[in-house]
């Protein structure tokens, strides 16, 4: 008799294939039901009336740290420093930030007066608050729009640009909402931990982190390393030959480059011509280390640094890409030489080499902060990740009714509770091949109605 086959369903991560609604659904690890937040802006929009009969002074000091009435008193300031009421979807995703929440909010759907209001909140219940942006423009234009409300409820709030000195640093960094980019936080550490007295230090405090586009800083951008790099002690070496001479070389037969383009190596017959035209030297040899490394520099700069895709020449200068921003990243070179070696590519001057000084990653940095809470259009897609690396949960929050899109209400819904939906997907994987459970838990999956709510 032949022995019954079973369909190994250890191996499969049921949880992978189960789309973002059903992990909400199903309470799956890396969300968080929306509704008490939601239960918090309602009861905070019933003190509405009692926040918008308070003298200014009075708006500015409450003895009462209930988030309700603190969500209502940052609400009336929005309201008296912008001059419009938030909606109540701006209250729930606020509410989510104060807890230490990602939340999802689509583009157009006041992530900023929600980020404000959240770090008002904070503020008010003794945090010192850095609301991280993307670049220095979103800093200061979130910081200069959201500066009323701030000053309303009798907060101290600034901004940190890439130009700002070291005393604006610091004077913006000991108020009590700082708008800063998260790279600047992460250069000023760098700088901090260099610096020999606390009279050339900035001293950011790090106590609670509200993320703008949590998806990218914290996912995407997570291990790109910040680099603190300083001129070499030596001058720059003369690159103009190895530049020369990497030029003659020819591509398969004197190099090779990876699949990735990341990599370009000398085959055996590149280092024999390149040897030659030395002068018969060992390029293996101690002594000759220097001029190894200039044509490894000068063979990476020709072939795998690429002119506006990796950088710009504007100005006689080497301007770097942020290829994840779309943007030239201003006072950035790259260490180790390479930056020397694209100018004389370029024809251009040659400035003295970097050295790596010190380092850190975004995700590092953000492990400085006890509390951490984030808000973009996509969390939900990123929901296990925030969770594994910063130990962040997930919600969304209902959509205002005048974007709410809509539904077919012919489709079949997914079973109500956990024990019968995972009762429908046993009965499917027992009557399956090994080859086809994956397709049935997908084909369950999709039989259910799109809905407008977030728990």
């Amino acid at each position: 008799m032949m022995p019954e086959r079973r369909a190994d369903v250890s191996a499969v991560d049921l949880r992978r294939l189960l789309p973002a609604w059903a992990r909400r659904r199903l309470a799956l690890p890396g969300h968080r039901s929306v509704r008490p937040f939601e239960d918090i802006a309602i009861r905070a929009s019933r003190q509405a009336g009692d926040a918008a009969v308070l003298r200014d002074d009075d708006l500015r000091g409450s003895p009462d740290d209930a988030p309700e009435w603190l969500l209502a008193l940052a609400a009336e300031a929005a309201s008296r420093g912008l001059g419009h009421d938030p909606f109540q979807e701006q209250l729930v995703a606020a509410a989510a930030l104060h807890v230490g929440l990602a939340v999802e909010m689509d583009t157009g759907e006041g992530k900023t007066l929600a980020g404000a209001i959240a770090a008002a909140t904070l503020a008010m219940s003794g945090h010192r608050v850095h609301v991280l942006t993307v670049n220095d423009y979103l800093a200061e234009r979130d910081a200069e729009w959201m500066r009323p409300v701030h000053a309303a409820l009798g907060l101290s709030s600034g901004h940190v640009a890439q130009s700002a000195s070291t005393d604006e640093r610091r004077k913006a960094y000991q108020t009590q909402i700082v708008y800063v980019s998260a790279s600047e936080v992460g250069y000023d550490v760098l700088r901090d931990r260099l610096a020999t007295s606390d009279a050339d230090r900035v001293l950011p405090r790090f106590d609670a982190a509200i993320v703008d586009e949590a998806d990218a800083v914290m996912i995407d951008d997570a291990m790109i390393p910040l680099v603190l790099a300083g001129e070499a002690p030596d001058a720059a070496h003369d690159l103009v030959e190895a530049t020369r001479l990497v030029h003659r070389l020819m591509a398969g037969r004197d190099f090779t480059v990876d699949s990735d383009h990341a990599t370009a190596s000398l085959t055996d017959a590149g280092f024999d011509a390149v040897e030659r035209a030395l002068g018969g030297i060992n390029l293996f040899e101690p002594e000759h280390a220097e001029a190894l490394t200039r044509i490894n520099l000068a063979l990476h700069a020709l072939v795998l640094v690429q002119r506006d895709v990796d950088y710009v020449v504007t100005d006689g200068q080497i301007g770097l890409i942020n290829t994840a921003r779309g943007r030239i990243a201003r006072q950035q070179r790259w260490p180790d030489g390479l930056h020397a070696a694209v100018e004389v590519k370029e024809g251009l001057t040659v400035t003295p080499p970097g050295e790596v000084l010190d380092s850190i990653t975004i995700q590092d940095l953000l492990s400085l902060y006890p509390h951490r809470s984030g808000m973009s259009g996509t969390v939900r897609s990123v929901a296990e990740e925030l969770l594994e690396f910063y130990r962040l949960p997930t919600t969304g929050r209902s959509r205002h009714s005048n974007d709410a899109p809509t539904t077919a209400p012919s489709a079949p819904r997914l079973g109500r509770s956990l024990c019968t939906f995972w009762i429908a997907v046993g009965a499917s994987i027992s009557r399956c091949s090994p080859n086809c459970v994956t397709a049935s838990i997908c084909g369950l999956l999709q039989a259910r109605t799109p809905s407008t709510s977030s728990t």
